[in-house]
């Protein structure tokens, strides 16, 4: 990808991206390594997305530019969750935090590290603010659509 960080690079935060001229850093950013413990979680790093902005947000011929969450993972790591491209996820921070996004599998980004946008309109990165790792589950399933009239069978009137 370009030196900078767009969200298909793998680079982690602060290391020279292989493209970049020497000294140029990645731009996102990444809040540490986890911390020992038995499930450890997903290390979590961020990046902000060129449209996601109030510019675009504001704009009506920008507004289709605005992404909506993606959850970046490794092609392993989706693999070990069980989910692939396109599931919708939620992801929980060990602030006690979460949001939802939906799964974009990387081939070239690490084993066990979790990208999300920050700066999106619902459901911004900004809401793991101070988490340092970060659990995933699939989203429940939207409830069903209940029709709000009749039952679609005909029934016997009597008078």
């Amino acid at each position: 990808g370009p030196a900078g960080g767009g969200p298909g690079d793998t680079q982690v935060a602060g290391q020279p991206t292989p493209e970049s001229p020497k000294g140029s850093e990645d731009r996102r950013t990444s809040t540490g390594p986890p911390p020992a413990g038995p499930t450890g979680g997903l290390r979590l790093g961020t990046y902000h997305d060129l449209w996601a902005d109030y510019v675009s947000e504001r704009n009506p011929s920008l507004e289709f530019l605005s992404p909506s969450q993606t959850v970046e993972l490794s092609e392993s790591t989706a693999k070990g969750l069980g989910v692939g491209n396109g599931t919708k996820v939620v992801v929980t921070g060990d602030n006690g935090k979460s949001l939802e996004g939906y799964v974009a599998v990387r081939p070239r980004m690490p084993d066990d590290v979790v990208f999300v946008i920050e700066g999106t309109r619902e459901n911004a990165a900004n809401l793991l603010s101070g988490a340092r790792t970060v659990e995933i589950a699939e989203a429940p399933p939207e409830p069903a659509e209940e029709p709000t009239f009749g039952t679609g069978e005909r029934e016997k009137v009597e008078w």
